[in-house]
């Protein structure tokens, strides 16, 4: 029997499990082709998912095609639609074997294949349970990779209660128990990966972690695809959408919002702080785009609530009311002879309390009828 043929301990008579190495792909280079003959050599099966990669990197493919089954999306999907073009894939091979074991893998060299089977062990060993190869988030993880990871990890605690030491891993197993919830949890891209650790967490489906290798080809972290902007944007869009808790997802609205506004007030400053009433300038052109940034979050993640013109006016006459009235509510707090930092601590909760109420029940109240007599909440498998 090969490394790879794994036994379940949740059963009374082991019954073996086959691992499938499922790689998704994108844009791939000579590591795809030396990782997948690693694995096939481990004795996986090697599943090897195409989401869409130009012309010019078929000779990878192939190459990897005498290790692994090679499936091809037409075009780039994103990484959480290959996964899943492999789950379902897997899925139906599962069925003839009596069970199995999957470890995604990413593609770009950065897992090893002991490791990879590490962690798979882990899985069979404990069905039903997802299991995270995590590395060492120290120094020698690219900063931008550091940074990111820090701010996710403390808002995935923040927001669904568990800890996790690793939440951007990509090496992870989990046994064919969790293979139809796998398959619904939403997202197409990057955004994936942190949907199914909400989406888990929230369901309280166990979580380990298995220490791994920290490998990066440089310091920039250069092979990987990942969208700084639009992908991180997703993300965190995807862990409020998930949390499903309208305060708590409006103050890290709020908390994000904050950031991006003090991030724009000080590109601003830099161009207008020579001016008279620069930094009225700067706050006030900070304010707008951060403004449109909270609108879009609280709109669609943290009320569910589609976009339209009158949201939209609705939302922006509250924005001026509140800066009206943050002024006013400082003037009088001051005028009472409290501390200005208490001052201002006492104004930014009241109009966040304010602010959060008409939020919820004028502009972005749901509509959608409430759940009642004769109708049925459909649950998992039905």
């Amino acid at each position: 029997m090969s490394d790879a043929r794994l036994y379940s301990a949740g059963t009374r008579e082991a019954a073996t499990l086959q691992v499938f190495a499922l790689v998704p792909a994108y844009q791939p280079d000579e590591r795809l082709v030396t990782l997948a003959q690693e694995l096939d050599f481990a004795g996986c099966s090697v599943i090897v998912v195409d989401d869409g990669s130009s012309p010019d990197k078929k000779m990878y493919f192939d190459g990897a095609s005498k290790y692994a089954k090679i499936i091809a999306h037409s075009h780039n999907m994103g990484k959480g639609a290959a996964i899943k073009t492999g789950i379902r894939y897997i899925a139906k091979s599962a069925k003839a074997t009596g069970g199995a074991v999957i470890v995604v893998v990413d593609c770009d060299g950065q897992h090893l294949p002991q490791d990879a089977l590490r962690v798979a062990r882990e899985a069979a060993a404990n069905p039903g349970c997802l299991v995270l190869g995590v590395r060492d988030v120290g120094q020698k993880m690219p900063l931008r990779s550091r940074f990111g990871n820090t701010v996710t990890r403390a808002v995935f605690r923040l927001l669904s209660g568990v800890y996790i030491s690793d939440t951007q891993t990509g090496l992870r197993a989990f046994d064919s128990s969790l293979f139809d919830l796998m398959l619904e949890i939403e997202g197409m891209r990057y955004e994936y990966e942190i949907n199914v650790l909400m989406r888990l967490a929230k369901e309280r489906v166990p979580i380990r972690e298995v220490p791994i290798e920290t490998i990066y080809h440089d310091r920039k972290n250069t092979v990987s695809h990942f969208r700084t902007l639009s992908d991180s944007y997703k993300v965190f869009a995807g862990m409020l959408r998930a949390a499903d808790m309208p305060m708590l997802k409006f103050t890290v609205s709020s908390l994000l919002s904050f950031c991006v506004d003090f991030m724009l007030f000080n590109i601003f400053l830099l161009f207008f702080e020579r001016y008279r009433f620069g930094e009225v300038i700067s706050n006030v052109c900070a304010r707008v785009f951060s403004s449109v940034f909270n609108y879009r979050l609280n709109c669609g993640f943290v009320f569910r609530s589609k976009s339209s013109a009158k949201s939209f006016f609705e939302y922006s006459v509250l924005a001026a009311l509140i800066l009206f009235f943050n002024t006013v509510l400082l003037v009088g707090y001051t005028k009472l002879k409290i501390a200005p930092r208490i001052a201002k601590l006492l104004t930014e909760i009241t109009l966040f309390v304010v602010s959060f109420t008409i939020q919820r029940f004028v502009i972005f109240r749901n509509k959608r009828k409430p759940m009642g007599i004769g109708q049925k909440k459909v649950s998992r498998g039905e």
